[in-house]
Formats: C-alpha cells, structure tokens, sequence
C-alpha cells in the first residue's frame, strides 16, 4: 500500500472530525437514513465539515 497523498490525508482528517462529532453519531446510531441525509443537507453540517478542512489543513502545515 502506498502513503497518502497530502489531499487523501487531509480528507481522510476530516472525515475522523466530522465522525467525531455527538450529532453525527446520534445520527448514525437512530440508523434513519432521511434523518441522515437531512442533516448532512443543514447549514450546521457545512459549517462543520468547513471547520473541519481549516482545523485539519492547519494541523497538517
């Protein structure tokens, strides 16, 4: 297996953030996927995973 590349590192970072977050796990934990899809569609979740791209790339320089 190869190493990363710095952009699959970076995403991969943001993925582990945006899982990390308590409304997500709920979210996955009622395993309701309109639920799901209707929260991944809200203004919080793109703040959230744009939260994510900056904390993660400002960890990674």
């Amino acid at each position: 297996m190869s190493a990363l590349t710095p952009a699959e590192a970076v995403i991969g970072g943001v993925v582990l953030y945006v899982a990390s977050d308590p409304r997500i796990q709920a979210m996955v934990a009622e395993n309701d996927e309109q639920h799901f899809v209707e929260g991944c569609k809200s203004p919080w979740f793109d703040q959230m995973v744009g939260q994510a791209l900056i904390a993660v790339r400002e960890a990674s320089v």
